[in-house]
This record gives C-alpha cells, sequence and structure tokens, in this order.
C-alpha cells in the first residue's frame, strides 16, 4: 500500500485532488479543516464524491456518527 498523510483538512482536501487514494481515513479534530469540513468538500465534488471516507473519532456520540454517514462518509471508527 502507498500510504500519503496531510497535516490539515486543507492539505487532505488539496491531496484528495491530486493524488486521487482509493480510501480516505480521516480525524474530525483537525487544523484549518475539520474533518466534516474534509467530507462536504469532497462530497460536492464530482470527482471525489466516489472515494470511500473514515472518520477516526474520540467522541462516541451517535447522534455525530448519524450526521457523519449521511453527510457521505462511509464508517465511524472510534480511537
Amino acid at each position: 500500500y502507498r500510504v500519503l498523510q496531510a497535516a490539515d483538512g486543507e492539505q487532505g482536501l488539496r491531496a484528495l485532488r491530486e493524488q486521487r487514494p482509493d480510501l480516505v481515513l480521516t480525524d474530525l479534530m483537525m487544523p484549518r479543516m475539520s474533518g466534516e469540513e474534509l467530507i462536504r468538500a469532497a462530497r460536492q465534488d464530482r470527482e471525489l464524491d466516489a472515494i470511500p471516507i473514515i472518520v477516526l473519532t474520540a467522541r462516541p456520540d451517535q447522534e455525530l456518527r448519524s450526521d457523519l454517514l449521511g453527510q457521505g462518509a462511509q464508517d465511524y471508527l472510534l480511537k
């Protein structure tokens, strides 16, 4: 596997657009652009919309999980 890393959400979105990975693993709490914002931005871009996104978070919140899945995340994993 080839793994790409991003220091924040904005860098992650740029990497998505430039590299087109097969899968995205994202935290929710990141500087400059949150994981939620990253999901929304990716889902609004037709070329990124099909890339699966898995959210990693320490927040065990069922409402948040439902919201993220509704926004286009494929799964939500607790750290």
